[in-house]
């Protein structure tokens, strides 16, 4: 009589978006499972990025650590990949609807989504696009870079990742939590999380508005215009609480404290985007959504507008002038 040897499933997680978010989270589980049969890590990739982490792997860098990692496949081919249990997204707002096609391959009727991506609109872009999947409400507080194809710098080493849905915490979500911190990763799966998410939102929103706006850094903002970023913090959580958001009645102060504690020489991507010259921006994401939600709500939102109305005719060149 033989034994036999019983096969665990292989868990499959694809990362779409190898930028500052994707890259970092993506190589902390690569690493992990790099020796792990039972979990494959793949990575969905392009261009130079694509090349550079085939040929030499991914680095990643934070405050305490370094380190090349290489997934169980990197391509920019999905069929290569195949259907998957988990997809975590962190592509740029501008790029959704193109990578919801694009992944069609990959989503079989167990595959679960999973959003980081900056606002909160996302999730509903999912379930449009995926009625019949299980989509997760994600966000993650982190100040992580793509330095240079297949480099991601996280500086200050801060990183938090919080997910999960309103109706309770599932088997699965449990599993996923546990992989992510056994990778490093400071994760949550939380039953109030679109709580988490506006809160999130407040800080991104307002200071990505405040740093493209001024054309400065984060911590100028922060010491040179703290009243804007004030009235900006004040309207945002307006909009939230209109929607039906259940937020602390303190958080404008709660939220001051996040953007003090981010380094001070730090920009958003809304900025680095004007100082870039793109002409696809995440304005309409950062800014124009609180707009067009303060006229949906009758809501006074005088300097939203201001500075909306301003940046709509900066885009570009314009920027500079």
């Amino acid at each position: 009589m033989t034994n036999t040897k019983i096969q665990k499933p292989v868990v499959k997680v694809l990362i779409v978006g190898l930028g500052g978010v994707g890259g970092f989270y993506g190589g902390l589980l690569a690493k992990q499972f790099a020796e792990d049969e039972t979990v494959n890590i793949c990575f969905l990739a392009r261009g130079e990025n694509l090349k550079v982490i085939q040929e030499q792997g991914l680095r990643v860098s934070s405050k305490d650590y370094s380190f090349i990692c290489k997934p169980c496949l990197v391509t920019s081919n999905v069929e290569e990949i195949g259907v998957v249990d988990y997809i975590v997204l962190s592509t740029k707002n501008y790029d959704l609807q193109e990578t919801l096609k694009q992944i069609a391959p990959c989503v079989g009727d167990n595959t679960i989504l999973l959003p980081l991506l900056n606002g909160v609109k996302a999730f509903e872009s999912l379930q449009v696009a995926y009625p019949e999947n299980e989509i997760w409400k994600g966000c993650t507080y982190i100040v992580s870079r793509l330095i240079a194809p297949g480099v991601v710098e996280n500086k200050s080493g801060r990183q938090r990742l919080i997910f999960g849905l309103d109706s309770g915490i599932t088997e699965r979500m449990s599993q996923f939590e546990t992989m992510l911190k056994d990778s490093g990763i400071n994760a949550q799966a939380t039953d109030s999380i679109t709580t988490e998410i506006w809160e999130k939102y407040s800080l991104v929103s307002t200071s990505a508005t405040a740093t493209t706006y001024f054309n400065t850094s984060i911590g100028e903002v922060m010491s040179t215009h703290a009243d804007t970023i004030e009235k900006l913090l004040e309207e945002v959580t307006s909009v939230a609480r209109a929607k039906g958001v259940r937020l602390e009645s303190n958080i404008v102060e709660l939220i001051t404290e996040r953007l003090k504690a981010i380094p001070g020489d730090s920009t958003t991507s809304m900025h680095s985007d004007y100082l870039a010259g793109k002409e696809l921006t995440e304005l309409n994401i950062m800014t124009g959504y609180i707009v067009e939600q303060g006229m949906l709500f009758g809501l006074e939102l005088p300097t939203y507008n201001k500075i909306f109305y301003s940046l709509q005719n900066r885009g570009g060149e314009a920027y500079f002038k």
